[in-house]
């Protein structure tokens, strides 16, 4: 697995590149859905599990701002009411006048993680 995951995320960046790659429906595991939504999924599924390897590796999490923001609106429209529009939920103050943590610990919380978790040290 370790050796074929940097050629399959190639694969999957080069597939994303062509405009088609969004357009109609696409199918992942028996679900079918409009293809910019499958993009979506997908996209999520990298930083929530990339997340979950490198934390279960004890090594630094680091995404790209707008990859973080779509997870973070991705897994929002799924775990919290929707109060307020989504677009800026990383970048300016929560619905419930909170602080905004930093967004990949949003991210990770929403998802179900908790984001000060690391393994048992040995």
């Amino acid at each position: 697995m370790r050796d074929r995951l940097p050629t399959q995320l190639d694969e999957l960046v080069a597939a994303w590149r062509a405009p088609e790659a969004w357009e109609g429906e696409a199918e992942a595991g028996g679900v079918t859905m409009p293809a910019h939504v499958m993009g979506k999924v997908a996209a999520n599924e990298l930083v929530v599990h990339g997340w979950d390897l490198v934390r279960a590796t004890q090594q630094p999490f680091d995404s790209d701002p707008a990859s973080l923001q779509a997870s973070f609106e991705f897994t929002s429209m799924m775990s919290v009411p929707v109060k307020k529009p989504l677009t800026k939920a990383c970048s300016a103050r929560w619905w419930m006048s909170a602080p905004t943590p930093r967004c990949s610990s949003r991210s990770s919380g929403q998802s179900g993680r908790d984001p000060s978790w690391s393994p048992a040290r040995r």
